[in-house]
């Protein structure tokens, strides 16, 4: 999607990634809301809780069948065209990577930290706490959370749009910044006891979520040049997505041990958005330029022409890095 998108739409096209995560997240809290609803406890344990499982099984194979037939992108194609013996050579490889880009690699960790951490606490490990920290049942916890999930997926192709008109770093940013004033009365209003008020407070960790989330589909690619994109952004995301992001419940709630507050979650989101605004420092913006490797991609003959009228003075332009050959006059 990213290679696909023209550059100046980019934000706004790769915001519905995580937007349809966040309808799968809807729906899947829909689902176990029925099932829990028809079936009985003991039911449930025995076999309801597979049901959720069957219901996905149709959606992977037919996930799976997309996948496979989805082209490669005219980027990759030309990047491959211009020197195939390179790409043969360092495509994929794990120690170019991490040798030739391993600045990349920790600002990208980075911005999916401070991301993923509020990601996974707001998605995974707040059902759990409002049940078991906060006293609600297991049913109004996955309840009160399919609205959020809902409004979440909704705003996301705006807040990409948004940083379309006034760049992927600034969205960062300010989401951090959010996060460190809102994380603490988020929590405090949930503790609160009232359903309204637990729902801002949900409300106020969504709206610090999707400042990031909305975002990065759009700004990690942007990191790593085409020959190298998929490799380096596999080994990025996964590795950070996995040890930062997916421990984020298992480290909270052993901080709530440590501790004895349950305003653990929001201190490790705010340690979570201090890394991200470190990162965010050394980030170069984006918004509008063309990837790394890439030629431009644009929506339109008329944007095209533009671009070629302009290339002299555009500074969103990066002609280094095209894969184009050079052309030597004769002497």
């Amino acid at each position: 999607m990213v290679e696909y998108a023209p550059d100046r739409r980019r934000g706004f096209w790769t915001s519905f990634l995580d937007m349809s995560s966040y309808i799968g997240f809807a729906t899947a809290a829909a689902l176990a809301t029925i099932v829990e609803l028809m079936l009985t406890p003991e039911q449930m344990l025995d076999f309801g809780w597979r049901i959720c499982f069957w219901a996905a099984l149709p959606l992977g194979i037919i996930g799976l069948v997309l996948r496979t037939r989805v082209k490669e992108s005219s980027t990759f194609e030309a990047a491959k065209e211009h020197n195939a013996e390179l790409q043969q050579e360092k495509r994929g490889s794990l120690k170019t990577i991490c040798k030739e880009y391993w600045p990349q690699l920790l600002i990208g960790s980075a911005l999916v930290m401070c991301a993923q951490v509020t990601g996974f606490i707001f998605a995974t490990y707040m059902p759990s706490y409002l049940t078991d920290n906060l006293g609600y049942a297991t049913l109004h916890g996955n309840i009160l959370l399919i609205p959020i999930f809902l409004l979440v997926a909704a705003c996301l192709p705006f807040f990409g749009l948004l940083s379309d008109k006034v760049g992927r770093k600034t969205l960062m940013l300010t989401g951090a910044i959010l996060g460190l004033i809102l994380d603490i009365p988020a929590f405090w209003l949930m503790m609160l006891g009232h359903v309204w008020t637990t729902l801002i407070g949900l409300f106020l960790m969504s709206l610090v979520l999707m400042f990031q989330i909305s975002v990065q589909p759009s700004a990690l690619p942007s990191l790593f040049p085409t020959h190298h994109r998929y490799a380096a952004m596999a080994l990025m995301f996964n590795l950070s997505a996995t040890l930062l992001g997916a421990t984020a419940g298992s480290v909270v709630t052993v901080l709530e041990s440590w501790w004895h507050t349950n305003y653990a979650g929001a201190y490790y989101m705010m340690f979570a958005c201090v890394i991200g605004i470190i990162g965010l420092t050394f980030y170069k913006e984006s918004a509008g330029r063309n990837l790394l490797g890439s030629f431009p991609s644009v929506a339109s003959e008329e944007e095209a022409s533009e671009l070629v009228r302009t290339q002299f003075e555009n500074p969103k332009l990066d002609t280094t890095t095209m894969p184009i050959a050079t052309v030597r006059p004769r002497s």
